[in-house]
C-alpha cells in the first residue's frame, strides 16, 4: 500500500480505532472515517483539475497554508490517491517568501485556514491561482457527499514523489526537496521497529506539518501501526502536559527547549506521566541534567 494512499488499507486493519484527535475541537476521527474523508478529498481535488503529472509540469501540486489540522493528512493521502504532490507551506514565512514558493512550485490550488486568509488570497489573486478555505470551501466540496466516492488509486512506483518540502533557505532561496513514497514508507517502518510502536501508542504532534519532523518523526509511523495522533496547532507547556495526562500518551516528542519549558512548568511536578514509555528528543544536544530531571519522573529519554 505504500506507493499511494494508505488510508484504505489502514481502515481495513484498524476500523473504528481512533487515528487522529483534533486537540482544539476535541473531534476524534477513526481510521474508517479518515479513509472516507480522504476519498472525498481525492474526488474534490480531481474535480478541481488536480491530477498525476510529471514533476517538471505545472499542475499536479496541492499547496496548504495552515497550522496543524486533520485536513493536512486528508489532503496528503488524497494526493497519494491521485498521484499528485502535496506541498505544505511554512506559515511562519513572510508574504514575499511564500510568494516565491508558489512561483517555484506552481500548484494547481492553494488551501488555507482563516488565519492566513488575507495573505493567501492576495498571493493567489496575483498569480491567477485558485485559493480555497479549509473551513468553508473544503467541507462544501467533501462533507455533503452522501457516500464516499470511488476514486481509483493511481498507478505509482516507490520512487514517485509524494511531497515537496522546502528547505529553510538560510544561504539563498529555499529549495523544494522531493520526498518519494519509499522515503516515507521506510522511515515509518524503521521508526516502528526502532521504537517498537504498536496500535496502543499515542502521541501529540505539535511540531508543524510543513516540516519533516512534524510529518515523519511520529505521525506517519504511528498511523502505519494504527496508533493515535493528537494534532495540536502549537506548543504551550502547561497545555501540553495537561493533554498528555488526559489522553494518557505513551510517547512524547520534542526538542531540548520544549522539554526544558515543560520541566519548568508548575504542572510538571504533579502531572501523571506514568503512561509515557519514551521521550524522544532531537534537533540539538540535550543536557544531561534535563535527561536526569525526566528520569526522576520515571520518563526514559531517547535521543536522535
Amino acid at each position: 500500500m505504500f506507493p499511494g494512499d494508505w488510508t484504505e488499507g489502514l481502515a481495513r486493519l484498524f476500523g473504528e480505532s481512533i487515528a487522529v484527535v483534533d486537540e482544539a475541537s476535541g473531534e476524534r476521527i477513526s481510521y474508517r472515517a479518515l479513509a472516507w474523508r480522504t476519498s472525498a478529498c481525492a474526488a474534490a481535488l480531481a474535480e478541481l483539475g488536480v491530477r498525476r503529472g510529471d514533476v517538471k509540469e505545472a499542475g499536479p501540486r496541492v499547496a496548504i497554508l495552515a497550522k496543524n489540522r486533520v485536513e493536512h493528512l486528508e489532503l496528503l493521502f488524497a494526493c497519494g490517491r491521485l498521484g499528485a504532490i502535496c506541498l505544505p507551506i511554512n506559515w511562519r514565512l513572510a508574504e514575499p517568501e511564500i510568494g516565491y514558493i508558489l512561483d517555484d512550485a506552481t500548484p494547481t490550488v492553494l488551501f488555507y485556514e482563516d488565519t492566513f486568509a488575507d495573505v493567501a488570497q492576495r498571493l493567489a489573486s496575483a498569480r491567477g491561482l485558485r485559493a480555497l478555505a479549509l473551513d468553508a470551501d473544503l467541507p462544501r466540496l467533501t462533507r455533503g457527499r452522501a457516500a464516499a466516492p470511488t476514486v481509483p488509486q493511481a498507478a505509482l512506483t516507490d520512487d514517485d514523489p509524494w511531497l515537496v518540502l522546502y528547505t529553510s533557505g538560510t544561504t539563498g532561496y529555499p529549495k523544494g526537496a522531493l520526498i518519494p513514497y519509499r522515503q516515507v514508507a521506510y522511515n515509518a517502518l524503521n521508526t516502528a521497529i526502532a521504537l517498537d510502536l504498536t496500535s496502543r501508542d499515542k502521541t501529540i504532534t505539535y511540531t508543524p506539518l510543513f516540516h519533516t519532523g512534524g510529518l515523519h518523526v511520529l505521525t506517519t509511523p504511528l498511523l502505519l501501526k494504527g496508533g493515535t495522533i493528537i494534532l495540536a496547532d502549537g506548543f504551550e507547556p502547561e497545555r501540553f502536559l495537561r493533554v498528555n495526562v488526559e489522553e494518557r500518551c505513551t510517547l512524547l516528542f520534542g526538542v531540548p527547549t520544549t522539554f526544558e519549558m515543560m520541566a519548568q512548568a508548575p504542572a510538571f511536578a504533579t502531572a501523571d506521566l506514568s503512561t509515557l514509555r519514551l521521550a524522544l528528543c532531537g534537533g540539538a544536544p540535550c543536557p544531561l541534567s534535563l535527561i536526569e530531571r525526566y528520569a526522576a519522573r520515571g520518563v526514559v529519554f531517547k535521543q536522535g
